[in-house]
């Protein structure tokens, strides 16, 4: 399983997640450095933010699964701790670059924030194109 979030933009407020913080991705493992410089501008990457900690130090990985068992049980992804994180970082990111799941999909691109809550929401409900995987990048507009 391979699985990271990159938060480019200001510095994410973790304070409502368990056990985890917001590493800067520079300092991050070479591997995923060689994985964010394909998907993101060298601008973008000195921006960039990953979660660390929780108990196999992967935030991304426990909020997924987390997610994916309220869904079952009948919550919106609004309702779960990954929606509400994403809920307080999508207005002032500058993109979000989302990596869940076994063998590598195709990234879906997003510029609609309403698209990419769709895409998650499917995606971990099982009801996405790689269901219960998460292969998506959310980038706004940019503003004039």
């Amino acid at each position: 399983m391979t699985q990271f979030l990159i938060l480019t933009g200001p510095e994410p407020d973790v304070s409502r997640l368990t056990d985890a913080s917001a590493v800067p991705l520079e300092r991050e493992h070479p591997f995923l450095l060689d994985v964010a410089r394909r998907l993101l501008t060298r601008a973008e990457c000195s921006r960039s933010w990953v979660l660390r900690g929780g108990e196999a130090g992967e935030p991304a990985h426990e909020l997924c699964d987390d997610a994916m068992l309220e869904i079952a049980e009948g919550a919106s992804l609004a309702e779960t701790t990954l929606g509400a994180f994403l809920h307080s970082y999508l207005p002032g990111c500058e993109r979000i670059t989302f990596w869940y799941g076994g063998e590598p999909g195709t990234l879906t691109r997003c510029t609609d924030a309403e698209a990419f809550w769709v895409h998650v929401e499917d995606s971990l409900s099982g009801r996405g194109d790689d269901p219960w995987e998460l292969f998506v990048s959310y980038e706004p507009p940019k503003s004039d």
